[in-house]
């Protein structure tokens, strides 16, 4: 092949569904089975999922023996189904992650193929899977895949709820989908996986003059039935298993402490993110910046008050990275 045809060749490489595949098989699949349990918390969640199974208590996961209540339950669940078929294993513990990741991209490639193109579906996709934090997180036996996964479900589905409402199609069947992915994440990770949808779709609807619609969005009260019903009834099992333990535990400590003070030496300043973000964009993070240029004038180019235009796709993922950035910036524990 000549040397004027290698960039064809490689576009044309990199566009095929052959480099998603790679992509997986390399950056998420890759000696997950024979590499050891190395993170601190792969350590704490693959215990305690192999507690709660030797227990037989489905209901309240244990770290040595003593009550954790660091997450609420689906990630348990989910480690304890896999570990079930493939046995206490480090893959065992990771397939689900592994799982959880390639959904993740799978969802990002149909959710920027639906506003975009394909090509912009490939480039995304890719960027994900090859980023250096991703690869980690799709290898680790932790709740990360599966918190980014329903968080991620729940953003496109709000986007795909306001381009629906837009053009006058209907909404209730996204509306459905979206809270129930909103529950799934309040059950894996709890608040923040309802919180950051719900201020980037407010934020979103109300720059775009689309507020009524944003009202009877977070007012459709049987989303919010549906909701309740995939997350009560494990607050109610664990609420009778143990009392008021979890809920003190998880939502007072974990959740409003963590934010307000510092946990377990993990302090920062405000600027944490900024100094670790090249390290955890990497290989992406200038190629990010050169391209983020680019967004900012295609956003230029949808006015503030209007719900048309080129730029509300990238105005939506601009706000999205806006708030989840100044939000865990603002927290009194502060990680990768």
């Amino acid at each position: 092949m000549s040397a004027s045809r290698l960039p064809v060749a490689i576009e044309r490489f990199l566009l095929s569904p052959i480099s998603l595949l790679l992509v997986v098989a390399v950056a998420f699949v890759l000696n997950a089975w024979s590499l050891p349990l190395t993170d601190v918390d792969e350590g704490a969640f693959s215990e305690a999922t192999r507690e709660m199974m030797a227990r037989g208590n489905l209901v309240s996961p244990t770290l040595n023996d003593a009550p954790r209540h660091d997450k609420p339950i689906l990630i348990y669940w989910a480690q304890a189904a896999s570990v079930s078929l493939l046995g206490v294993s480090e893959i065992g513990f990771r397939l689900p992650s592994i799982v959880f990741a390639v959904l993740w991209m799978l969802a990002l490639y149909r959710f920027c193929l639906r506003h975009a193109d394909r090509r912009t579906a490939q480039v995304a996709a890719l960027v994900m899977g090859l980023s250096l934090a991703v690869g980690f997180i799709a290898k680790a036996a932790i709740s990360d895949a599966l918190l980014n996964l329903f968080i991620a479900l729940s953003m496109f589905g709000i986007y795909d709820v306001f381009c629906a409402d837009r053009d006058g199609k209907p909404t209730r069947r996204l509306l459905f989908y979206t809270y129930a992915m909103l529950g799934l994440g309040f059950l894996t990770k709890g608040p923040v996986a309802v919180f950051f949808p719900l201020v980037v779709s407010g934020l979103f609807f109300i720059s775009a003059g689309a507020w009524r619609s944003w009202l009877r969005a977070i007012f459709f009260w049987p989303g919010w039935l549906l909701f309740l019903a995939i997350v009560v009834p494990w607050h109610v099992a664990v609420f009778l298993d143990q009392g008021d333990a979890f809920f003190r535990g998880f939502y007072l400590k974990h959740n409003v402490n963590r934010y307000a003070n510092t946990f377990e030496g993990h302090g920062g300043k405000w600027f944490y993110y900024l100094v670790v973000a090249p390290f955890v964009l990497m290989p992406f993070f200038g190629w990010l910046l050169a391209v983020g240029g680019k967004v900012l004038c295609q956003i230029r180019r949808s006015p503030l008050g209007t719900v048309r235009g080129d730029g509300l796709f990238e105005r939506f993922l601009v706000l999205w990275f806006i708030v989840v950035f100044a939000f865990f910036s603002s927290s009194g524990t502060q990680l990768p």
